[in-house]
């Protein structure tokens, strides 16, 4: 492979994010009643009334359809700040798979989280199954396999739109209590 396959400039090279009323909640977003009244964005971009933190997961430019007790669902389209460059194109990065399972499992916890705890990574562990390409609309699909009091462990599906399994994942999440914090 030539270094020369790689020269070519993406067209996003620089990649701009609003700061200002940035949300990763679609508008349609499912919730059941147990989710219904949580802040996803405060919950997922620290917010406050008037700030918008730059953090990874604004990064990752995904939008929740689906947030309740019984799993997550996340989409992306995938630009190149997300993807890598290979000899047969941009292609979707194996680490921004793993950070898409992260967030995709965090939400999941924090969804069977009781009032007052928290979910924080502490395992992650893929299998990167096939490619997703520059442009692909891609779905991550996070559902809780085990709900204790200390750990969750949620497995993370990455689907293309034909439904083909791109990378598959499993996220163990330390629950921890937000009053020591």
């Amino acid at each position: 492979m030539s270094d020369s396959q790689f020269n070519k400039e993406p067209k996003d090279t620089l990649l701009t994010q609003d700061t200002g009323n940035f949300s990763c909640v679609s508008l349609d977003c499912e919730f059941d009643e147990y989710t219904k009244d949580l802040d996803l964005n405060k919950v997922v971009f620290g917010l406050n009334e008037d700030r918008c933190y730059e953090s990874l997961a604004k990064f990752l430019s995904f939008s929740i359809k689906c947030f309740k007790q019984d799993g997550v669902i996340m989409e992306v389209t995938l630009g190149h700040h997300l993807c890598r460059p290979s000899p047969i194109g941009w292609i979707l990065n194996g680490g921004t798979s793993l950070a898409l399972a992260e967030v995709a499992a965090a939400l999941a916890s924090y969804a069977r989280c009781q009032k007052g705890f928290h979910p924080v990574g502490s395992a992650i562990s893929a299998n990167h199954i096939s490619m997703a390409k520059l442009g692909e609309k891609i779905k991550v699909i996070a559902t809780a396999l085990h709900v204790g009091k200390t750990t969750h462990v949620v497995n993370v599906d990455i689907k293309a739109s034909d439904g083909r399994l791109i990378s598959t994942a499993r996220v163990t999440n330390t629950i921890i209590s937000t009053n020591g914090l």
